[in-house]
């Protein structure tokens, strides 16, 4: 769709322009969108991708902390049970797009437990194509940040071996 592509075009564009300190008022804008009492879900789709994208395209020394932030917002509030299946698929995309530029957040307990939280969530998530990137992030999670997963193994095995035994 057109709106697909459009957050591919902001993702490159922000490559260019946030690395010379430019259009700063992209994150929050994007934010706005996701997290907006009775914004479009058309909208929150789009500019959850655009975040998505935008975490694939620049390296997050570029980017400040509390951008990063407001970007991780955003998503977590798009994988909330409640959200239709297009957007909670939207953010669990960009979610997995996300999970090496949030590396700091990662490191911290409490933000890693509502990272993890978030994607647990999703992996129970009626729709497949959910659930399927909801073990993506998952597996990367587990590529990327290994050392913190003790805290969560029991349930990631309970979980995973429950989908394994009833999946479809």
């Amino acid at each position: 769709t057109s709106r697909h592509t459009c957050a591919q075009v902001i993702a490159k564009i922000a490559r260019i322009e946030f690395p010379a300190g430019e259009w700063n008022e992209l994150i929050p804008g994007l934010l706005s969108n996701v997290t907006k009492e009775g914004s479009p879900p058309t909208l929150v789709q789009a500019s959850l991708q655009s975040l998505g994208y935008f975490c694939e395209e620049i390296d997050s020394d570029d980017v400040q902390q509390s951008s990063v932030n407001e970007i991780l917002t955003a998503i977590v509030d798009g994988m909330k049970p409640a959200k239709s299946p297009e957007i909670v698929h939207a953010a669990c995309t960009a979610m997995l797009n996300a999970l090496e530029f949030v590396h700091t957040n990662f490191g911290n307990k409490p933000e890693r437990d509502h990272i993890m939280n978030a994607i647990c969530a999703a992996s129970t998530h009626a729709e497949q194509k959910v659930r399927v990137v909801a073990y993506e992030c998952i597996g990367q999670v587990a590529n990327l940040y290994y050392e913190h997963l003790g805290d969560y193994m029991q349930a990631l095995f309970t979980m995973t071996f429950k989908t394994v035994r009833e999946d479809h």
